[in-house]
């Protein structure tokens, strides 16, 4: 992605203990649950960074720090590549993001605070890796995520038979912890 393309909306893989945390809720499009990154537009004036952080407390009333990725990934979810890493230099970035997807940025981060479900948001899961390598396929349902003790807050019940549906920001994180998940690992180590 050339360096002049703007950054329109920013997200992050939030970190809360042994868990990612997600947004979720139904899809009216599709009638299926959707999970997607916490994040959203930035504002006029904004820093995508200063986007991210704000988009996060927001969403999951959680204090986040960002963290700096040791690498940058770019994906077009709708081609048939996988993920490449990008070896330009990110200057206008005071973080360094994980992924840049069109118009959007990811940033890793964590957060003491407890996800709760804020104004904006239907619902929250809490992922661990090897829930979101269950996840990734788009093959679960409510059901089974819930069977294996996956963890939701949700506004109200979701129904058993709900297919998931992972989006992008959510499979591209799936594809680097499978395929990189040493560079996870290490971000939050030294977040410690």
């Amino acid at each position: 992605m050339p360096e002049t393309t703007p950054i329109l909306t920013a997200g992050v893989y939030l970190r809360y203990r042994d868990a990612f945390v997600f947004q979720c809720g139904p899809n009216p499009k599709t009638g299926q649950l959707a999970l997607v990154r916490v994040g959203g537009h930035v504002d006029p004036g904004e820093t995508v960074e200063a986007a991210a952080v704000r988009e996060a407390l927001e969403e999951t009333g959680c204090r986040v720090t960002l963290l700096h990725s040791p690498s940058t990934y770019q994906w077009d979810p709708a081609g048939d590549a996988s993920p490449s890493e990008i070896t330009d230099q990110e200057p206008r970035y005071v973080v360094k993001p994980v992924l840049r997807m069109g118009h959007n940025a990811m940033f890793w981060a964590v957060t003491d605070d407890v996800p709760r479900l804020a104004s904006e948001t239907q619902g929250l899961v809490l992922l661990t890796a090897a829930d979101i390598a269950r996840l990734a396929d788009g093959q679960a349902t409510y059901g089974d995520f819930t069977a294996w003790g996956g963890r939701c807050l949700s506004r109200s019940p979701y129904e058993a038979q709900l297919p998931i549906q992972p989006f992008p920001q959510f499979r591209f994180l799936a594809w680097l912890l499978h395929n990189n998940p040493q560079l996870a690992a290490n971000v939050f180590v030294s977040a410690n």
